[in-house]
């Protein structure tokens, strides 16, 4: 097992928003998902620093390279030195919509015909090779995440006060023994808050995170729902799974660069200090695995971030059988949740 620590006494990257002057392009907003990130790591001879771009930001070079937004993204990167990474964009299409063979060729000649940009046959093949390398943990985070969702919801749209939505999640995880899935549990403290909170943030993002936390009566509609949740969030998890690279000599830190209007509130409230890179019994897999907390930089971490972190069913070292006994009885409860929640 390796452990990388990711402290520093303020975050190594501050948040940076994009905004275009013509009001129909999109903001774009550049995070990270670290809170720190090492000079040198014994091991290594060097840290890489990327940009990752999320679905819509991708889509936004392939189909609107004249964009301010994307001339933006481009001198930013280019500014700070940044790689840019196009590779969760290019799982999700692998992991929704099979090959993604297409998207690629058209975001490689976009890039080469809008901005003198290309990128080598060498490069394109290493990083297919990446992306398989990566998919099976990608997809294994997506569906734990996407199980976690329908109690997320549940819990989101009941009366309870914010104190009683995070013991009743933080209670329900332990006495039905599910999987202690750290970034899960605060991401719903996050949204539960800002629920509550509404006059703390803007108007869209309070909206956008309703709507996702909505529940359709209609069942296949509300599973397409929750797989568009689970997949936005996995952003963070790419993020983890990319510090690592096998065959790689560097360590690999990377932003986000995201249109989604939630994303700056969950990037500013949750990140990761700690990197552990150990052997998964349960997947017979390696995993980058991130240890997750609350920042000093969020809206929570005055108000609740004690309260939050006091009630966080701490993550535990389970067998393999454990383990998977765990993640079956999410998915049992994910579904009679969904079950109950949808129209006969």
């Amino acid at each position: 097992m390796s452990r990388y620590e990711m402290y520093s006494r303020t975050p190594f990257f501050e948040c940076e928003i994009l905004t275009p002057r013509a009001s129909e392009d999109q903001q774009i907003v550049i995070d990270s998902v670290f809170w720190g990130a090492p000079e040198s790591v014994a091991g290594f001879q060097a840290v890489d620093y990327a940009v990752v771009l999320d679905t819509n930001v991708f889509n936004f070079i392939r189909q609107k390279p004249d964009s301010e937004s994307v001339q933006l993204l481009l001198q930013f990167a280019q500014r700070n030195r940044l790689t840019i990474d196009p590779g969760f964009a290019l799982i999700e299409q692998r992991l929704r919509h099979g090959n993604p063979d297409r998207a690629l060729e058209q975001y490689r000649s976009t890039l080469k015909a809008d901005f003198g940009i290309g990128i080598s046959d060498v490069n394109i093949n290493r990083l297919i090779s990446t992306l398989e390398s990566l998919k099976p943990n990608l997809e294994y985070n997506v569906a734990l995440l996407r199980d976690y969702l329908p109690l997320i919801k549940e819990i989101w749209n009941s009366t309870r006060p914010f104190e009683d939505q995070v013991k009743t999640l933080s209670e329900c995880i332990i006495s039905e023994e599910l999987p202690r899935f750290t970034f899960a549990y605060l991401f719903a403290a996050t949204a539960f808050f800002v629920k509550h909170n509404p006059d703390l943030f803007d108007a869209k993002v309070a909206a956008k995170i309703q709507s996702d936390m909505a529940i359709s009566p209609k069942a296949e509609k509300e599973a397409g729902r929750l797989w568009n949740v689970a997949h936005d969030l996995a952003l963070f998890a790419y993020c983890i799974e990319t510090t690592l690279q096998e065959g790689s000599t560097s360590l690999h830190i990377s932003t986000i660069a995201s249109a989604d209007v939630s994303f700056p509130v969950f990037c500013r409230n949750i990140k990761a200090a700690i990197i552990q890179h150990e052997f998964d019994p349960e997947t017979g897999r390696y995993m980058r695995l991130g240890h997750f907390g609350l920042t000093p930089l969020g809206e929570m971490d005055k108000a609740c971030q004690s309260y939050v972190m006091q009630l966080l069913p701490r993550p535990e070292l389970a067998s393999a059988q454990i383990k998977t006994q765990r993640r079956a009885r999410l998915a049992a409860l994910a579904r009679r949740l969904e079950s109950s929640a949808s129209q006969p």
